[in-house]
């Protein structure tokens, strides 16, 4: 018989037989004993079984194998011991070992993460095509115990960041399975690092990004360099790749502070001076200015070499920033030519300087336009962002003026740019102030288009400090860039029933009410000017809230809704407060 996940919360063990998982998010009832062809990894605390690690393991992978005795403890009260010789003893393999020859790990893509984990016998072998999908090899067997990664496991929620499921047996059937990316690059981005990061979050995001199937952390290089010794250790430890730089790359390389008194026309010009900011926005440097490039390359490849450990190096001008009105500059073309022709220079010469590191940069703002200068190599990376995107509608959307147009520049640079194109991504945007904003369904949905068109990954933010407020879409996220098979509105409803339990129906209608009243009366973007009757959805959805809140059956469940229980109030003073601007 079939179970419900909602069984998850109601105990493993009754007084006429054990519940068993299956592989898949089913769990099955075995009256009074274990099928003879389940293979039973613990017992009331007692098992066999070790877990085999090759000696010659490289850190991720050896990482991967003290993951999995970690958490088969925290389910089973078991402590299965990391070996390199199991001795006759039953096993779980991690990694590269004589014992996982047998597995082909056919990769999507060159080096991705692609994993297979199966039952050979009584063993059960977990092999990636790289470190990195050992590792979450690793995670794909314990999801499929039941383990649920919420969050990061960050001070602030208190241990509610994670749902471990307590088995006095755990027995599973024999499978075999094989998982490939859907996206090649599946980025996280701490942007600066400086709003609600500190040394107590960084290990909890990293941490919850490989268990997400992360591959990529990006951060500005001043966030970087102020925590580097953390962020190093972190990523290391799970093979993940590192992307630095960000908004604040010309000023760090080509520093007003050491060279603006002694070389102004290395700056940019507006209305007739040399300036570093104009009309409270900031300025780009003259790239015209041969001596100023050779100087902001010289200083960027000093930097590479010192830090060998980037992956990808973001070369992004200041944000909102005005480019410069000389004449040589103009002579060069609109921004969107500019900032080809300054990407490519830059590139050139760190290939030339012996560096690895590929260069992105993005499609943003005033140069979202593809140039017609196409000139990149294929190396290049390109971040297209559409800033000004109405989440009320999906990008590609013909109903939107904006999310057309923004929808038309994306084909054209997947059709003409070199190089490989990512998504840089905004549902979890820090101008909606966290305002509740729940889009799972359209994530998923966006995510398969985007792939469609040939995008090659996507990111988004991931700042700690209004996690409970966009959950579901961190997770969705992240879901639909790992599995071409992603059913958004399945997952979302086992989301539910798992995070709340009785409360989950409730909850739903609350983020399906105040995700409409963000989005159609208080967003910018995707407001309307007619918000009367959203101060009566905004009541409906308090309400739905405090139902969530009375009918949540556990205490997990009613700590998280209590979390929430602001966010109406908030909405209804948005809503005034924006009634307020209207008249």
């Amino acid at each position: 018989m079939e179970l419900n996940v909602l069984n998850r919360f109601k105990g493993f063990l009754s007084n006429k037989g054990v519940l068993i998982f299956g592989w898949g998010l089913g769990i099955f009832f075995i009256p009074f004993s274990i099928k003879a062809n389940f293979i039973t990894i613990s017992s009331n605390g007692v098992s066999e079984y070790v877990i085999l690690a090759d000696a010659e393991n490289n850190v991720s992978e050896n990482f991967a194998a003290s993951e999995l005795q970690a958490y088969i403890e925290k389910i089973t009260s078991t402590r299965l011991p990391i070996v390199h010789e199991t001795f006759g003893r039953p096993f779980i393999c991690v990694g590269n070992h004589k014992e996982t020859e047998c597995i082909s790990v056919l990769p999507r893509y060159p080096g991705d993460d692609s994993f297979c984990v199966k039952t050979l016998g009584e063993n059960i072998l977990i092999r990636g095509a790289g470190q990195r999908g050992t590792l979450y090899g690793v995670y794909a067997f314990l999801e499929r115990l039941g383990c649920w990664w919420f969050a990061p496991d960050i001070p602030v929620l208190k241990g509610h960041h994670e749902y471990i499921p307590s088995l006095p047996v755990l027995a599973i059937e024999p499978f075999e399975t094989t998982e490939r990316p859907l996206m090649k690059y599946r980025k996280r981005d701490a942007d600066g690092g400086n709003r609600t990061f500190s040394p107590s979050t960084w290990p909890g995001v990293i941490d919850w990004m490989a268990k997400q199937r992360s591959n990529i952390l990006a951060v500005s290089i001043s966030g970087y360099e102020k925590n580097k010794v953390i962020i190093l250790n972190e990523v290391a430890k799970r093979g993940l790749m590192l992307m630095v730089g960000q908004h604040n790359v010309m000023g760090t390389f080509l520093s007003p502070d050491k060279y603006f008194e002694e070389h102004p026309e290395w700056f940019g010009q507006i209305d007739g001076e040399r300036v570093i900011k104009a009309k409270g926005r900031p300025v780009v440097f003259d790239t015209a200015n041969k001596e100023a490039m050779t100087t902001f390359i010289n200083n960027l490849i000093v930097y590479l070499k010192q830090n060998p450990e980037i992956t990808i190096f973001q070369l992004w001008p200041p944000d909102v920033a005005y480019w410069s009105e000389s004449s040589e500059s103009q002579a060069l073309g609109p921004p969107a030519e500019r900032m080809a022709l300054f990407v490519q220079q830059v590139t050139e010469a760190v290939r030339l300087a012996g560096i690895k590191t590929r260069i992105a940069f993005l499609g943003y703002s005033f140069y979202s336009d593809p140039p017609e200068n196409m000139a990149f190599g294929s190396d290049a990376l390109l971040e297209f962002c559409p800033i000004n995107q109405n989440f009320a509608y999906p990008l590609s959307s013909q109903v939107d003026e904006v999310n057309s147009k923004y929808n038309q520049q994306l084909k054209e640079w997947i059709a003409r740019f070199p190089g490989e194109v990512i998504h840089y991504s905004y549902y979890a945007k820090y101008s909606w102030r966290s305002l509740p904003v729940i889009l799972p369904v359209q994530i998923g949905s966006e995510i398969k288009e985007w792939f469609q068109l040939g995008e090659k990954g996507a990111g988004m933010y991931c700042e700690p400090g209004n996690w409970l407020a966009l959950e579901a879409n961190h997770l969705a996220f992240s879901k639909a860039l790992w599995d071409s098979g992603f059913d958004a509105e399945k997952w979302y409803s086992q989301y539910l029933q798992v995070r709340f339990g009785k409360a989950s129906n409730s909850v739903k209608t609350y983020y399906e009410l105040a995700t409409r009243v963000s989005l159609n009366a208080l967003i910018p973007q995707s407001a309307t000017d007619e918000i009367t009757d959203y101060f009566k959805l905004a009541d409906d959805a308090e309400v739905a809230l405090i139902e969530a809140f009375r009918t949540a059956e556990k205490d997990k469940s009613k700590w998280f809704i209590k979390r929430l229980l602001w966010q109406p109030r908030y909405l209804k003073l948005a809503l005034q407060l924006r009634q307020a601007q209207i008249k």
